[in-house]
């Protein structure tokens, strides 16, 4: 696909950007109501964040978060494959960020601007997968570890404060 850059063409962008609005125009809640819609939808999820992340920091910033938001909802999933599908995106995208941020790109400074709308989202998605990690029981703990290098690497901040608080719960 990389001929389409070559030659200016925004098919494939455009192709993506259809994808993604259709995609966004099911509510969540009948996305994870339905078990091969989530697999589908998490995969396609998967896949843009991991192939298409220069595309999708380009959207619009609703869309984007939107995009990100989703994936709090499959990481929770009781679906294993969903929430590992779910996991895999979450960690491109934040290893996206932190790449582009050691660089100070303009597609960092575009998700920067992105993130800045909503900055609790990905310190909130940390908690969330600390939490999961150590006092639940899961089959993929893995999947579920495998974003937390770039995000504890971008908000070390909010990793420290979380470590504190789970110190201090356990020793009382």
């Amino acid at each position: 696909f990389g001929v389409f850059q070559l030659y200016d063409d925004p098919a494939l962008v455009d192709a993506v950007e259809v994808c993604v609005r259709m995609s966004l125009v099911i509510p969540m809640a009948d996305i994870m109501a339905f078990q091969k819609l989530s697999k589908a939808y998490f995969h396609l999820l998967q896949t843009l964040f991991h192939k298409y992340m220069h595309i999708i920091v380009e959207f619009d910033t609703p869309v984007f978060l939107q995009l990100l938001s989703s994936l709090e909802s499959g990481v929770q999933s009781l679906d294993t494959a969903v929430s590992s599908q779910s996991c895999v995106a979450l960690d491109h995208a934040v290893s996206f960020y932190f790449k582009e941020g050691s660089k100070q790109t303009e597609l960092y400074m575009r998700m920067q601007q992105h993130l800045s709308e909503k900055p609790d989202l990905l310190p909130m998605m940390l908690r969330m997968l600390l939490n999961m990690i150590l006092f639940e029981e899961n089959n993929n703990q893995w999947s579920l570890s495998r974003p937390l290098l770039a995000l504890i690497v971008t908000h070390y901040n909010e990793f420290e404060q979380i470590t504190m608080e789970v110190v201090s719960t356990l020793s009382e």
